[in-house]
């Protein structure tokens, strides 16, 4: 779940939220006074949000058929029964509950009525949904939209719009029942197939899904009159006389009675943005062809980067070579078209998964204003998009941690040489590629470690602050712990 999301909660939920994430990573018992510091609340207000969340939990298991269990007992603290599929369930029952986000997928749904008729439906006052609209707007400020207060409708460009709507349905939604009630699922899903059928295509089950919902948003728009604008010169980027009369493109659009030329344009253009289209070599060769023929500046500046990205950083193995290119090539796409656009396709956010090495941001930073030096195009001056797409590619072929400092990983356990050999090798292999480690026994003075892992339950054993305390045959739960200390230490890093 993106985290940006959570701060639309009202403050008792986020708690809840908070309470979660803390018991989630204990497999052990953990005592109301250690959930307390971690809350930075009072031991009486940790009991109070614990009592509403073993309410909400046991809903939760009523409406959606789960078992979650929440124990707590007096003297041994808080323990939470629940695996990782179903935390997320959990969350986000959490999240449809909250009066916030009700009105916000009311909005996006195009269920809402005026404010007054909606505080009257909902059995809420004017002045509470006001104050949700007041929340929403904060967050909804970044991406230069904003809800107006009195008819409910979000006011901003069109673009960005379609593509909030999808970011925040899609993080809400994407595991339950089909969210657009105007819109027939079945209807759509025969098209995404139709369109595996005519070009070979096969799409995984998520794929299709997304593609369903920005379709059925786009319907949903273009059905209430917000039409797409400005976008008059993307007919430069696709043969768009020629497929406006493709007798598949026909077919689509007389099913869906989609007769304005800029809606059409529009989810043209955004299929191309879609990675997994170039699956089909079909599809593939009509769109590069028409680049290359008419030398757009997303071809150039693409051709660019595929050598001069291999130049400056590491050769991209020769099996995913097509893959690298078409991924560019999306990405250049998608800047040149929704420059305004601060949302990834994917809803995808690079930057919340793990610290980033400064250098390496810096260093990408640096090659985006070398290529604005090699070729005349506004795609080199969305920075932040751009470093968020290609830091995607560092993730993929592991190459992140070659830029990160080195952080010393002082062993201390109490285990027999080969046992303790073994413990290291297990947790550099878990580590390698993620985090740049020197692991090393802590009987080595000659540097001091950054973080010190030891099986001794005392830690005042220890004069380092860095103390992480795992079970000696390393449960997954242990790998956790270790890598958000190693993180604590790399943002503690990144701040100096």
């Amino acid at each position: 779940m993106n985290k940006k999301i959570y701060s639309l909660l009202g403050k008792n939920n986020r708690k809840h939220i908070s309470i979660i994430e803390i018991l989630q990573n204990e497999e052990n018992w953990i005592t109301i006074e250690k959930v307390s510091e971690q809350l930075k609340i009072s031991s009486r207000s940790t009991q109070r949000y614990i009592h509403h969340l073993k309410i909400i939990i046991d809903n939760c298991n009523q409406d959606r058929d789960l078992t979650i269990q929440l124990h707590y007992e007096k003297f041994k603290g808080l323990k939470l029964d629940i695996n990782d599929f179903t935390t997320e369930i959990l969350k986000t029952y959490i999240l449809q509950e909250d009066e916030n986000i009700k009105l916000l997928l009311d909005i996006c749904t195009r269920k809402s009525k005026i404010l007054s008729k909606y505080a009257e439906d909902n059995r809420l006052s004017s002045y509470a949904v006001r104050s949700s609209v007041l929340r929403i707007n904060s967050l909804l400020k970044q991406h230069k939209l904003r809800i107006s207060t009195n008819d409910l409708l979000i006011i901003g460009e069109e673009k960005r719009i379609r593509f909030y709507i999808y970011f925040f349905l899609w993080e809400i939604t994407k595991n339950e029942e089909w969210p657009f009630d105007y819109v027939d699922e079945n209807k759509i899903y025969q098209s995404i197939e139709q369109i595996e059928i005519d070009h070979a295509i096969v799409y995984s089950n998520i794929q299709k899904k997304r593609i369903a919902y920005f379709i059925a948003i786009c319907l949903i728009r273009s059905r209430k009159n917000f039409n797409i604008k400005n976008i008059d010169d993307w007919d430069s980027y696709l043969n768009f006389s020629a497929l406006k009369n493709d007798k598949e493109i026909a077919r689509e659009k007389k099913k869906y009675q989609l007769f304005n030329e800029n809606e059409l344009l529009f989810l043209l253009v955004v299929i191309q943005m879609n990675f997994g289209m170039y699956q089909s070599s079909k599809i593939k060769s009509r769109i590069l062809n028409y680049h290359r023929k008419y030398e757009t500046d997303i071809y150039r500046a693409t051709n660019i980067v595929f050598k001069e990205f291999q130049k400056a950083f590491f050769s991209i193995p020769k099996e995913y070579i097509e893959s690298f290119y078409n991924f560019i090539f999306c990405t250049h796409l998608q800047i040149a078209t929704l420059s305004d656009v601060l949302i990834d396709f994917d809803s995808y956010d690079v930057l919340e998964t793990r610290p980033i090495p400064n250098e390496l941001i810096c260093k990408i930073h640096s090659f985006i204003e070398k290529m604005r030096g090699l070729i005349s195009s506004n795609i080199f001056y969305m920075n932040d998009l751009l470093i968020r797409r290609y830091l995607l590619i560092f993730l993929f072929f592991e190459r992140c941690a070659t830029y990160q400092p080195q952080i010393t990983l002082g062993i201390d356990c109490d285990m027999p040489f080969f046992i303790k050999e073994l413990f290291k090798k297990k947790i550099a292999r878990h580590f390698e590629g993620i985090y740049n480690l020197n692991i090393v026994e802590t009987k080595i003075k000659s540097k001091k470690s950054s973080l010190i892992v030891t099986d001794l339950m005392e830690k005042n054993s220890f004069q380092e602050n860095n103390i992480c305390i795992v079970d000696y045959s390393l449960k997954s739960n242990d790998y956790l712990m270790i890598g958000k200390e190693i993180e604590k230490v790399l943002r503690k890093n990144n701040r100096k």
